[in-house]
């Protein structure tokens, strides 16, 4: 009974990760994938932390057999990496007995995200326009644009800036009142 505490905290902790992050416009977090492994990741690492905390064989043992795991799909976003990362902090703390600190440090890593979000910038997610325009100008081949595109506005600022083509698809999620064309 001792367990289920950490397990409940670590299931806590993994959608409060997804839900800061879906409050913050990370649109990414709302798959089945990532939910999945914001609440397992930590789950999985304390059965880790717990199985080894005891033995140094087993600690050195499964040090060499992680060391062989490497992601399959490339991180785009050095900041999703933190996210994923933080789910395995979570389940270190919880395994190695430190609750309180690890609830005191989700909380100021929940609000940093949440702080984050309402400072954001908005350009921050829209390819460089100067950019843009340099290479649509020195290339003769056509340009597709996409990710970070979240208003009218974002769409004429990539067409003023020389994109061929633009894929939309985030901004279309929920949105049934958008209209590309009036």
């Amino acid at each position: 009974m001792d367990e289920l505490e950490p397990i409940l905290l670590m299931v806590v902790g993994g959608f409060l990760i997804r839900y800061s992050l879906i409050f913050a416009g990370q649109t990414w977090a709302k798959s089945y994938a990532q939910t999945v492994s914001f609440v397992v990741l930590p789950i999985i690492t304390y059965v880790i932390t717990k199985t080894i905390s005891g033995n140094i064989a087993f600690s050195l043992g499964m040090i060499g057999a992680l060391s062989i795991v490497r992601f399959r799909t490339p991180i785009k976003e050095p900041e999703d990496l933190v996210y994923l990362f933080y789910s395995l902090a979570i389940g270190l703390g919880l395994g190695a007995g430190r609750q309180d600190f690890t609830i005191i440090m989700s909380l100021i890593v929940f609000a940093f995200i949440i702080i984050r979000a309402k400072f954001k910038s908005k350009d921050e997610n829209i390819i460089n326009s100067d950019l843009l325009k340099y290479i649509t100008e020195n290339i003769k081949t056509p340009v597709m644009v996409g990710g970070g595109i979240n208003s009218k506005e974002d769409i004429e600022l990539l067409v003023n800036s020389g994109a061929s083509y633009i894929v939309v698809g985030n901004i279309l999620e929920g949105n049934t009142d958008f209209t590309l064309f009036e």
